[in-house]
């Protein structure tokens, strides 16, 4: 169980590759799919990119999220160079 969030820089140095997190920050950025919605969320330390997929739990949120949304996102850390940064979480 997660209680406490995590900083993106920490996520982007490598240290939770496959562990799940919670971030908190703000929608910088959103693509959206017809089966998966890119989130790009930043903090004071950086930005990463979250992906949701459709019929998981978060989909409906995710759906009305807008720029600068203040989220709290919970997911899995995936390396990913395609990524910015390297990393993102799953959900």
């Amino acid at each position: 169980m997660v209680t406490s969030f995590t900083s993106i820089e920490d996520i982007l140095e490598g240290r939770y590759v496959d562990e799940e997190v919670e971030i908190r920050g703000w929608v910088y950025r959103k693509r959206e799919g017809k089966n998966l919605i890119f989130i790009v969320v930043r903090d004071v330390t950086g930005i990463i990119q979250c992906v949701v997929r459709r019929g998981g739990p978060a989909w409906a949120n995710a759906e009305k999220v807008t720029i600068e949304s203040s989220v709290a996102l919970t997911g899995t850390v995936k390396k990913d160079e395609r990524a910015p940064g390297g990393h993102e979480i799953s959900t």
